[in-house]
C-alpha cells in the first residue's frame, strides 16, 4: 500500500511538471499564400499560434518546399526558440518577437541554424544564457535585448 501511495505521488509530480512545461510547437509553413506567416495558425503542428507555454522548434524543411517562419507583426511571447541547422528564422523590420524563459527553461534560444533580425527581438532566461549554441548565428540588424545572468551583446 505504501509503494502505491509513493507511486501515485511521483506521477503526480510528473504530472504537474508536465503540465507546466508546456508543449512542443514545431514549424511546419506551407499554408498556401502565407507559407512563411508565424501567425497563421496552420502554419504549426498544434494548430495555433505559438504561446507563452510553448517550446518552438524550427526545423529544416528542405525537404518541404523549405518555407521558414516570418514575423512581420507581434509574436509571443514564448518560452523557448530552438532554430535547427538548416533553419532560418527571419524577423522583418516591423516584427517584434519575444521570448520569456524565465524560470522555465535553461536558456532562451538554442541557435544551430540562422536568425535575420530587422526587427525586435526580447528575451530571458533566468539561470543560462539568452543565445546558447551558435550566437554567431544571430544576424542583427534590428534590435535585441537579453536578460540573463551571462547575457550577451549582439
Amino acid at each position: 500500500m505504501k509503494y502505491l501511495i509513493n507511486s501515485i505521488a511521483v506521477f503526480g509530480i510528473i504530472l504537474a511538471t508536465h503540465a507546466t512545461l508546456g508543449a512542443q510547437n514545431v514549424w511546419k509553413g506551407g499554408t498556401p499564400g502565407q507559407e512563411q506567416e508565424w501567425n497563421n495558425p496552420k502554419n504549426w503542428s498544434q494548430n495555433r499560434i505559438p504561446g507563452i507555454t510553448d517550446m518552438v522548434l524550427i526545423p529544416n524543411t528542405e525537404s518541404r518546399g523549405g518555407f521558414y517562419p516570418v514575423v512581420n507583426g507581434e509574436a509571443g511571447p514564448i518560452y523557448y526558440l530552438e532554430v535547427q541547422g538548416g533553419a532560418t528564422l527571419s524577423v522583418t523590420q516591423n516584427g517584434r518577437l519575444t521570448i520569456d524563459g524565465v524560470g522555465k527553461y535553461e536558456d532562451a534560444i538554442l541557435l544551430i541554424g540562422t536568425i535575420v533580425n530587422h526587427g525586435e527581438i526580447q528575451m530571458s532566461a533566468e539561470k543560462g544564457q539568452t543565445v546558447a549554441g551558435h550566437p554567431e548565428s544571430l544576424l542583427n540588424e534590428g534590435k535585441i535585448s537579453g536578460v540573463s545572468p551571462r547575457a550577451k551583446k549582439y
